[in-house]
């Protein structure tokens, strides 16, 4: 596969992945109520965090049951192992360390 047929797939992974990476990035943003995503225990997390929790797995299991959410993964797996120069994963290392933090 060819670099910029990996960067479109990317792109579209990042497109169903958006929900879920909002709501991560929320847990934590409480003030100090709670340790955030810290917390060893998710029963400690204060409600807004706990809240947030929640709906990041609540978007992440719509992604489980989404065909193409599958087939993208399984074309960039495939990809990736394909890959014999290294370019592909450092592509899928930089999209996601753009994306999550």
């Amino acid at each position: 596969m060819n670099k910029e047929d990996f960067a479109n797939i990317l792109f579209r992974l990042e497109e169903l992945l958006i929900e879920a990476d909002l709501w991560r990035m929320k847990i934590g943003e409480c003030g100090g109520q709670c340790n955030g995503s810290s917390e060893r225990d998710y029963r400690k997390m204060c409600l807004p965090c706990s809240t947030a929790l929640q709906k990041e797995l609540q978007a992440i299991k719509k992604l489980a049951d989404n065909v193409e959410f599958k087939e993208l993964m399984s074309k960039v797996k495939e990809a990736v192992e394909g890959d014999r120069t290294g370019e592909l994963k450092l592509m899928l290392d930089f999209a996601r360390r753009a994306t999550v933090h």
